[in-house]
């Protein structure tokens, strides 16, 4: 029997910046960018089966917040006809692009970057909506254990954390005709470049031009996992580990594609996108608020300094007027393609952790995928064990984001269960329809 036909289109375009605009990542990069080393892409995969359509969009940026995230999502479904559940909006999490979302202490928003980011996007859909053609989409899984490595020094002690090294890979192609592209997504945080001043995609996107000698014509794409406790083994030094870990990548996405037996997807296509809320601990106490605060205003202060002094006072003013939050509504979405078989995308915002990945695979029927850094950014995302461990992931890093306080222990677990109801839900649905319809 015939598969059911998907249609699909890929498509990219540079959002490169102009040398000068700050740059984000690095509390203690003060200077703005100085020069290009290498552009920064979006990269629009849609698949349409029925009319239904899905859109992952990739983005070589450290991340949006979550209203930018969901505005720009919107924009696009617009144009694309559908609704924003439909639309995945991933963040490489580069660290040395420009300052798409503001951070306490480290640069403010580049507005112009953001409104770059949206024309490109809109122009992305377009052209997408107009090449759509017949495609053979398939998934393949392998793994990267030379890639990345834990980064966690919970309370400076190590930790026995597992590595996540799952390799994700996607295929578009044509059923008579040269390729499409190539889908990659593991876990590892796109900080091997380390604080330079030179705009870069790190190390996605030296697997990119890698990837692209070798598979000419075609458009690769890099989506970030669940990378908040994954950094490169080469460590973070300069380009040179950025040239090294971007090519054990495309090592490891060439042994995929030779060893591992690819599942093609068929329609229906399913998407979903549900809310999850975050719980915050009480802030830090008003004696450890004020010996920040003072901290940063000596003469020796340095910008980390500085950053944790703007928390401190911001915190103490949120206490003062009654406002303080007690939790963050975040977005958790779904996307299924195929029946049997099927492919869930699973996309959690903020900087999971990937002991959450793990788990959610585990939890859930094969083949899952799990994206972190997607629909925007507000902070690490940590499971119980990780939490009680703590560590800069959990205990410090929360104050970059201006929120008041780390996110609660079972943040993680919260997370992870809006994301499983997602993809039951959707099972549930495939099981009581039997005529390969739309849902």
């Amino acid at each position: 029997m015939a598969l059911p036909e998907l249609n699909a289109a890929i498509v990219e375009q540079a959002i490169t910046p102009e040398p000068g605009c700050p740059l984000t990542g690095f509390v203690a990069r003060t200077e703005p960018s100085k020069d290009v080393h290498d552009d920064l892409f979006a990269r629009f995969l849609l698949i349409e089966h029925a009319g239904a359509r899905a859109a992952l969009v990739t983005a070589d940026m450290l991340g949006t917040d979550v209203p930018t995230a969901t505005d720009l999502r919107r924009k696009v479904a617009d144009i694309l006809q559908t609704t924003p559940d439909h639309v995945m909006l991933n963040a490489s999490h580069t660290h040395a692009g420009p300052a798409s979302i503001d951070l306490i202490g480290i640069a403010p928003l580049d507005a112009a970057f953001i409104g770059r980011l949206e024309t490109v996007l809109c122009d992305l859909a377009r052209r997408a909506m107009a090449g759509l053609e017949p495609a053979v989409f398939s998934h393949r899984r392998g793994r990267a254990p030379d890639v990345g490595v834990i980064r966690r020094r919970p309370r400076q002690q190590p930790a026995p954390y597992s590595l996540d090294a799952t390799l994700e890979v996607l295929t578009v192609d044509r059923p008579a005709g040269p390729p499409m592209g190539i889908i990659v997504s593991l876990p590892c945080h796109a900080v091997a470049a380390g604080t330079t001043l030179s705009i870069s995609a790190d190390f996605p996107g030296v697997m990119v031009r890698t990837l692209a000698d070798d598979h000419p014509g075609q458009v690769i794409a890099f989506a970030q996992g669940c990378a908040g406790d994954i950094n490169p083994a080469a460590g973070v030094r300069g380009f040179d580990a950025a040239e090294q870990t971007g090519a054990t990548l495309a090592r490891a996405v060439r042994d995929t594609l030779r060893d591992v037996a690819p599942t093609v997807l068929a329609g229906p296509i399913r998407a979903a996108t549900t809310t999850a809320v975050l719980p915050f601990d009480d802030p830090p106490a008003r004696d450890e608020l004020a010996a920040l605060d003072e901290r940063s205003r000596q003469p020796d202060a340095d910008p980390g300094d500085r950053a944790m002094g703007a928390f401190a006072r911001r915190t103490m003013a949120a206490v003062d007027s009654g406002s303080v939050p007690i939790g963050l509504e975040v977005p958790v979405q779904a996307v299924a393609i195929g029946r049997d078989p099927c492919l869930r995308i699973v996309a959690l915002p903020g900087e999971p952790l990937s002991t959450l990945a793990m788990a959610l695979r585990d939890a859930l029927p094969d083949p899952t995928m799990v994206l972190g850094y997607t629909n925007g950014l507000m902070g690490y995302i940590a499971d119980r064990r990780s939490h009680r461990d703590g560590g800069y992931e959990i205990d410090t890093a929360f104050r970059y984001y201006g929120h008041p306080a780390r996110f609660a222990a079972g943040a993680g677990e919260t997370l992870a269960a809006a994301a499983r109801q997602l993809v039951l839900a959707q099972l549930a649905e495939l099981q009581e329809t039997s005529d390969g319809g739309v849902i």
